[in-house]
């Protein structure tokens, strides 16, 4: 079962499917760096971050003018994804 699809501007399938979670959730899973964390691409940056209790997450940089609500991350499962 896939939790999400996400076909972003390179057209790089993302899937974060329920066996992840689980593994990642009992610190079993070795490869959690494929979908956590910043990934660079030709287009941009894909981002994920577990953040399970966070009611809002943002990317802020001088490139926004460090504006929390300009670059605000799609939340599913716990997990908090941007490109």
């Amino acid at each position: 079962m896939v939790l999400f699809e996400d076909i972003n501007c390179v057209g790089i399938l993302r899937k974060v499917n329920l066996l992840n979670i689980a593994s990642f959730n009992n610190g079993s899973h070795c490869h959690i760096y494929r979908f956590l964390g910043a990934h660079p691409y030709e287009n941009g940056v894909e981002l994920a971050v577990w953040a399970p209790n966070a009611d809002k997450v943002s990317v802020c940089g001088d490139f926004n003018g460090w504006n929390a609500d300009a670059n605000v991350m799609t939340m599913q499962d716990g997990i908090w994804y941007a490109f």
